[in-house]
């Protein structure tokens, strides 16, 4: 009898042998049980505890949205004051800091300078915003405006005992 030559490269590894493939289907079975018990558990669990603390959290809900209305307005009336006075520290807590805008007004005049500069072949809003920011004279088809943003300290009764000083 003569040897038939081998078609595997011999530097490649033996694939690996069906028991090993078998046994790594199992543990990858037997992981995926457990994840879908486990989710099955904190998905109950979760439940109960809505069931169980549900005027808790209709009282959580209403009080973020509290703290979520009362800083919106807070916020208005900050931007409002330093619009008529250019105050950016109005009480304590509260600060203006100038953030830079750009508006697209022409997005096709924009688009146009942006081709001829090199910058883009399509219109990358952001990016043609980003340097129209930058730029020391206004880009073609942008708006660039200093506009006040409110900034409210998280520590608020800080600033109330510093207010009371």
């Amino acid at each position: 009898m003569t040897a038939v030559p081998s078609t595997q490269d011999p530097t490649t590894p033996a694939a690996p042998a069906n028991q090993h493939l078998r046994a790594a289907v199992e543990i990858a079975h037997q992981a995926r049980v457990r994840l879908i018990d486990a989710k099955a558990i904190w998905e109950l669990a979760e439940a109960t505890f809505r069931a169980n603390n549900s005027a808790q959290l209709l009282e959580l809900n209403a009080a973020k949205l509290a703290a979520e209305n009362a800083e919106a307005q807070l916020r208005e009336l900050a931007e409002t004051h330093y619009k008529v006075t250019k105050d950016k520290h109005p009480v304590p807590g509260v600060d203006i800091k100038l953030v830079t805008e750009v508006e697209l007004t022409d997005p096709a005049a924009a688009f146009a300078f942006a081709k001829t500069a090199g910058v883009c072949v399509v219109l990358d809003e952001k990016a043609y915003k980003g340097l129209a920011k930058s730029s020391a004279n206004p880009l073609p088809g942008t708006k660039v405006d200093e506009v006040p943003k409110a900034s409210i300290a998280k520590d608020l009764a800080a600033a109330i005992r510093e207010d009371v000083r």
